[in-house]
């Protein structure tokens, strides 16, 4: 992937073309999981970086970005594909991210159950119309920390090795409205559902769903007046699309989130400081992808 210059004002020039064929529209797809719409409207989010000798034009930084958490290539991978230093991938990759994080930090909303109901299909409608947000975990495998006191925290006894955990949720309509920050493999269910601050945007007498685990959470949703119901103990002979609703959300979710490699692969421990932003623009661009939301920007 080569950036060439713009000889009038010396600036990156973006090697996307403005207009693509279907076989650009299909390799950034491949290399970036995102549509050329979706990918636009995240580059007019990046301001116009100031011209160097090496400097990649803001759709590059954003390709360098995607393309790492898409196919979870290393620094030096990228080194190569875009012919620049691998220290230079780095500062792209750390700067950029924060940008795009602050910028989107608004579109992952939390509906109000109104919004929610009128969302859902009418099926899951009429058994579960207070179903504010359906849980689980995105569980993300590291590398051993150095520090024996990380480790300890890190350590997944479900997984046998250190990992770095997500809670997700999501409506019924399959769009994903909460993202906590990451906990350590370690932490509790509790402890992460009261830490991140879900509680307090719950009301008496939403419904929580949630997958496998969740140990614990039934005293503490009680006292906000909030009804659990676990996805294994779903048992509804007259609506069974439910049982296959609820499931096939969370799988089909966690599945296009996780169609980003980043996620899949053993974190290195050089990016355990960026996992919140990693995560968080997997989200976005999953439920842009859906279509689930309406996005207003400014050019820059």
């Amino acid at each position: 992937m080569v950036t060439t210059k713009d000889a009038s004002t010396g600036e990156g020039k973006s090697s996307i073309p403005t207009e693509r064929n279907q076989t650009d529209k299909e390799a950034l797809k491949g290399l970036a999981a995102v549509s050329p719409l979706v990918f636009d409207t995240l580059a007019n989010l990046l301001p116009n970086y100031e011209p160097g000798p090496k400097a990649l034009g803001k759709q590059d930084c954003l390709l360098l970005c995607l393309i790492k958490l898409r196919l979870g290539l290393s620094y030096t991978a990228l080194e190569h594909l875009f012919e620049v230093g691998r220290i230079t991938t780095q500062r792209i990759f750390a700067r950029t991210m924060p940008i795009l994080c602050e910028q989107t930090k608004s579109w992952l909303p939390w509906p109000t159950r109104a919004t929610t109901t009128t969302a859902m299909p009418d099926h899951f409608k009429k058994c579960y119309p207070n179903c504010r947000v359906i849980l689980d975990w995105i569980e993300i495998r590291t590398e051993r920390p150095a520090q024996a006191e990380k480790e300890l925290l890190m350590y997944s006894e479900d997984q046998k090795c250190c990992t770095v955990k997500v809670l997700i949720g999501m409506t019924a309509s399959g769009l994903i409205t909460f993202l906590s920050k990451a906990y350590g493999g370690k932490s509790t269910d509790a402890f992460a559902v009261t830490d991140s601050g879900l509680l307090n945007l719950l009301e008496a007498g939403d419904v929580v769903m949630v997958g496998k685990g969740f140990t614990g959470l039934e005293k503490l949703l009680e006292e906000k007046g909030v009804v659990l119901v676990r996805v294994s103990e779903i048992i509804d002979n007259q609506n069974p699309r439910i049982l296959w609703d609820v499931r096939g959300h969370l799988k089909r979710i966690l599945d296009k989130v996780k169609t980003f490699n980043v996620l899949n692969n053993v974190l290195p421990t050089e990016l355990l400081h960026h996992v919140d932003s990693i995560v968080h623009l997997c989200s976005v661009v999953t439920n842009l992808q859906q279509n689930k939301v309406r996005i207003q920007y400014k050019k820059k």
